[in-house]
């Protein structure tokens, strides 16, 4: 028995292969996708997507998310897919992308932390001719740990980074942005922000005021002002500690396609402090808010 403990330990030290089956990928997961589309279609460009990923642990997957293609939002979507593990840790996904894609997409990527962190990169069109896969997108996963949510479970102070681009069609060609800052959350519903943003290069320093909802599937919807414009941003809970979020601004709407919102951006957003007890909302951080990854 002692041989036999020396020697895992042996092999443990000596770095064996990583073992994922395909159960690996199980439960409620944030997800986030960017990259560029490429090409000269009306969606060629900057590409982003927000929401949850649902996987059985039995290789189905359901997806309820926010896309943006090249600035257009095609509004909350539904679809599902299935996925299979390797042994090395490799996971191969299949979907069923909505509107404007209509086809089936294939997926490669990587499982990491046992699941709780899944990569994939697109990789192949079941449409190659109509829609080809000519793009740079991928796709991130990170488990829940939690599946339903509050406005008072993301009070605190957060550290805002987004990356993308503004001024997309139908104002311009697009430029690239960037923003990092300071966003408050009472804990009840209110937000303010202090951000210096980049918008081609011009560095300014901005204030923001406004609310926010959060959704019982742990998606949230950031709405607010700076210097009076409008500005939203679409997100999903990680964590106690950390959030996907993609930028959904607002913008005038084209029949049958979408809202022409000309920018986007994803990052996170990362806890620096929550309130104390009785401070910027409810008494509430018991042992059923969300566990750190």
């Amino acid at each position: 028995m002692r041989t036999a403990i020396v020697f895992l330990t042996l092999c443990a030290a000596l770095g064996a292969k990583p073992f994922c089956t395909t159960h690996d990928i199980s439960g409620n997961y944030a997800f986030l996708a960017n990259g560029l589309v490429l090409g000269t279609s009306p969606i060629s460009g900057p590409f982003s997507r927000v929401g949850t990923m649902t996987a059985d642990g039995r290789g189905g997957v359901h997806f309820s998310t926010l896309a943006l293609y090249n600035g257009i939002n095609f509004g909350l979507e539904s679809f599902s897919g299935t996925y299979s593990v390797n042994s090395d840790c490799t996971v191969n996904f299949h979907i069923a992308v909505p509107q404007p894609v209509n086809t089936g997409i294939t997926f490669k990527g990587q499982v990491a932390e046992g699941g709780d962190d899944v990569t994939f990169i697109l990789t192949n069109s079941d449409s190659p001719q109509t829609v080809p896969p000519n793009t740079t997108v991928v796709g991130f996963a990170r488990q829940r740990q939690s599946g339903r949510c509050s406005t008072k479970d993301i009070d605190g102070t957060w550290r805002i980074e987004i990356n993308g681009f503004r001024n997309l069609p139908p104002l311009g060609s697009g430029t690239p942005y960037r923003q990092l800052g300071q966003m408050v959350l009472n804990g009840s519903g209110g937000l303010t922000g202090s951000l210096i943003s980049s918008n081609n290069g011009s560095i300014s320093a901005e204030t923001a005021v406004g609310t926010y909802t959060v959704a019982s599937d742990c998606t949230f919807d950031l709405n607010y002002t700076i210097a009076g414009a409008p500005y939203g941003i679409h997100g999903s809970v990680i964590s106690s500690t950390e959030m996907f979020v993609g930028l959904n601004m607002p913008g005038p709407t084209q029949e049958g396609v979408g809202i022409l919102t000309s920018a986007v951006a994803t990052g996170k957003m990362v806890l620096e402090s929550n309130f104390p007890d009785g401070h910027g909302g409810d008494d509430h951080h018991g042992d059923d808010r969300h566990g750190d990854d």
